[in-house]
């Protein structure tokens, strides 16, 4: 484990130093809710999915709907905390419309994963191609 640690240590701090930079603009534009204009077609999407109906029809416009479907995931857990918090039935529409951010960040934190897990895929995908030469 020590051997793996020091072999690797530089991807490691490279993948911290990613996932930091990452998150420190996770609530960007705070009020803002046009700031990231896709943002809104994929929060929007994925409350769409809780109508029960699961094709979001959009693969023909080239987006991809495996992102729609994580997104909604994000927004059932971000439900699931509301109303075990609150007690209450929450609207998520109705807190979208009143507090964009409320439900930007969870899709904003999809995004982070991602882009973060593509960090140490970018460095396998590079090792392999320099053994490869």
């Amino acid at each position: 484990m020590r051997a793996h640690l020091t072999r690797f240590w530089l991807l490691y701090l490279v993948v911290l130093a990613g996932a930091v930079l990452r998150l420190e603009g996770i609530g960007f534009a705070h009020g803002v809710a046009k700031a990231r204009p896709d943002e809104e077609l994929f929060i929007q999407q994925a409350l769409f999915l809780f109508s029960g109906d699961l094709n979001p029809h959009w693969a023909a416009n080239g987006w991809p709907e495996l992102f729609f479907f994580l997104v909604h995931i994000a927004l059932r857990l971000k439900l699931m905390w509301l109303e075990a918090v609150t007690g209450a039935s929450v609207n998520l529409g109705c807190l979208y419309a009143i507090d964009p951010q409320q439900l930007s960040v969870p899709a904003r934190m999809v995004a982070w994963v991602f882009g973060v897990l593509t960090i140490p895929l970018t460095y396998l995908f590079a090792r392999s191609v320099h053994r490869g030469a």
